[in-house]
């Protein structure tokens, strides 16, 4: 391989190209098929528990078949495939080995139901299958958006916001209708859910005056604008996670350093040169409050990490 031909493969800056030459090669992560293979990986993850074991192997099965065709990581959906593609992908697992031909054709019919659209048909006459990513990933997000609801603010909440995504425009009225609230609870959800940003307020008035009387209060859910304002949010609690265990590691220097001189000791004593170092019971139990605190708190920011890829990467 010439050096233009490393150069055009690793696109990399041009002080790392100054250090490349005819007898070095040079490594890099592959970011986007990382990103790609996660993104995979949720996708299946999600039509297994929204439907079963066997929906989910022929979604992985077709994603594996086209993924060498896929040009980016945000591929809106797969590369087409024929029934016979799939069946013979499916097949090729160890999971759909035994699958049948009736519950493929099953599986697909379900997944290319208007009310999932997890695949579409393509092609003349329907006669290509796609995998619908971008679709599965909206649901995965939405599907976090309502747990972040639910959890802050609660059930009727969450079923507030849950309608107002699904149907869009609706008067306050209709909102505690369909969602089984009271009145009087709604328009206090209502507000609570504008306050954070979560629901929208529209007003559409007959009259130029815009009295209350000839005016209609609709609401909404931006779910574009609501996503950014998660993300935001998730941003500020792992930068505040960050913090807080530097703050506690900070705090403990005292022991982290009498850690530190245990385990030289130790190693030192397997040469014959040991010194001794010992711990108090309390130093002890100082030891235990600061490693569970750090495994909660990384533990808290590796979950950010996933919820934050979900939103931005995906």
């Amino acid at each position: 391989m010439t050096v233009q031909r490393k150069r055009d493969a690793l696109e990399m800056d041009s002080n790392t190209m100054n250090a490349v030459d005819e007898k070095e090669v040079l490594w890099r992560v592959n970011y986007e098929e990382c990103i790609r293979r996660l993104r995979h990986k949720l996708c299946i993850a999600q039509v297994r528990s929204r439907l079963d074991v066997g929906a989910g192997t022929i979604i992985a099965a077709m994603l594996e078949a086209t993924r060498s065709l896929e040009t980016k990581s945000k591929q809106k959906v797969s590369a087409p495939l024929f029934m016979d593609g799939i069946t013979q992908a499916v097949r090729n697992t160890p999971e759909g080995r035994t699958m049948t031909m009736e519950r493929i054709r099953g599986a697909l019919q379900q997944m290319t139901s208007e009310s999932l659209g997890f695949i579409s048909r393509a092609g003349e006459g329907g006669s290509f299958f796609v995998v619908n990513l971008q679709r599965i990933i909206e649901l995965a997000q939405r599907s976090e958006v309502e747990g972040i609801v639910l959890q802050r603010y609660g059930r009727e909440s969450c079923r507030i916001f849950r309608l107002l995504s699904m149907k869009g425009h609706l008067e306050q009225k209709q909102i505690s209708d369909r969602a089984l609230v009271p009145l009087k609870e709604t328009w206090e959800l209502l507000f609570k859910l504008l306050k954070e940003e979560f629901v929208e307020l529209q007003e559409i008035s007959k009259a130029p005056d815009h009295a209350p009387s000839k005016t209609f209060y609709l609401w909404r859910v931006n779910l574009q604008g609501v996503l950014l304002h998660v993300l935001d949010d998730m941003y500020h609690a792992a930068a505040n996670l960050g913090q807080r265990l530097a703050h506690e590691l900070d705090q403990e220097q005292e022991i982290l350093g009498l850690l530190k001189q245990l385990h030289q000791s130790k190693s030192s004593g397997a040469d014959g040169k040991a010194t001794h170092v010992t711990l108090t019971q309390a130093q002890h139990e100082q030891v235990k409050r600061i490693r569970r605190v750090a495994t909660v708190l990384e533990n808290s920011i590796l979950k950010l990490d996933d919820a934050i890829m979900l939103f931005h990467d995906f």
